[in-house]
């Protein structure tokens, strides 16, 4: 809405601006400070439209970009379960009873919110079991649970 009050502005303040210097009004000083405010107006307008753009950029690239989840368990539980869920546009969720330690799953996903849950708990006798996930490479979360029924979770990446 403020682009085309910006270039009216403009485009009057200079009208008056130029009449004013030819001798036909006499508010030149008051038709250059509307010049200069509708220009500063104008620029804010482009800046705001530049900004505006790449956020939309931004955020369309983020949704299309695919990441590669790597859920990681480990530890010395006999008996452990492990519990994931992969948050995407399509979503997803496994849970595994009597795991044998160390387990590995790779999970790719898109979509505006990309990440997920992994819990390993330990079982009736007990031990000691460790959680990793990994985002592309880079280790987002940790987590080291002992005893009996323990839970190590690895969640908020």
């Amino acid at each position: 809405m403020a682009w085309p009050l910006v270039i009216l502005g403009l485009v009057f303040s200079l009208v008056g601006f130029s009449r004013g210097r030819s001798g036909q009004a006499t508010n030149k000083g008051l038709a250059l400070a509307g010049a200069i405010l509708s220009a500063i107006g104008l620029l804010i307008c482009i800046l705001y439209a530049t900004a505006f753009a790449k956020a939309a950029t931004d955020i369309n690239t983020e949704v299309n970009r695919t990441v590669t989840i790597s859920y990681d368990a480990g530890g010395t539980a006999k008996d452990a379960t492990v519990t994931y869920s992969t948050f995407s546009s399509s979503g997803s969720s496994e849970s595994q009873l009597d795991t044998a330690l160390p387990w590995h799953k790779d999970v790719r996903t898109d979509g505006f919110g990309k990440g997920g849950i992994l819990t390993v708990t330990t079982g009736s006798d007990g031990g000691t079991v460790t959680c990793k996930v990994t985002v592309d490479g880079t280790v987002q979360k940790t987590a080291t649970a002992s005893g009996i029924f323990a839970s190590a979770t690895c969640s908020n990446f």
